[in-house]
């Protein structure tokens, strides 16, 4: 077990769904109190702030619909 596993063990830690205001009250609060001592959370925010950014930036048209092709891949 490694240090980030013994902080973390939840490997699926609420730093995207707090950048993305997702959590209820209670959970932000804490996650903030744990963000103000931990470099990996703080990193990991870091990394992932500019992808929220620029995903809050997209309107509906810009956003692909997943079931229609793209092109450019080869189909077969």
């Amino acid at each position: 077990m490694t240090d980030l596993d013994r902080e973390h063990p939840d490997p699926n830690h609420p730093a995207g769904l707090y950048l993305l205001g997702a959590l209820d009250a209670d959970a932000e609060a804490a996650f903030e109190r744990h963000l103000a001592g931990c470099a990996s959370c703080q990193d990991e925010c870091d990394r992932l702030g500019p992808m929220v950014t620029a995903l809050g930036q997209l309107d509906a048209d810009e956003v692909v619909d997943r079931d229609e092709p793209r092109g450019g891949f080869p189909t077969g």
